[in-house]
């Protein structure tokens, strides 16, 4: 069976960003915690999470059903 699920491309740049850097984001939001960043970080963030992203809804496209 598969599930789709939506990934929050900012949650994800964030988690990113805390796990690279071993950091704790300034607010709960990730929105926020982002905009609180240069914006050539932020931007790089984001780009980063959006790839990630697309790459897992590429696996989840090709991934085998269930009957």
């Amino acid at each position: 069976m598969k599930r789709i699920v939506e990934i929050d491309v900012a949650e994800l740049a964030i988690r990113l960003c805390e796990a690279n850097y071993g950091l704790v984001r300034p607010t709960p939001d990730a929105g926020e915690a982002l905009a609180a960043m240069e914006p050539e970080c932020s931007s790089a963030w984001l780009r980063s999470a959006e790839a990630a992203a697309n790459y897992f809804a590429e696996l989840a496209a090709r991934a085998p059903t269930e009957n």
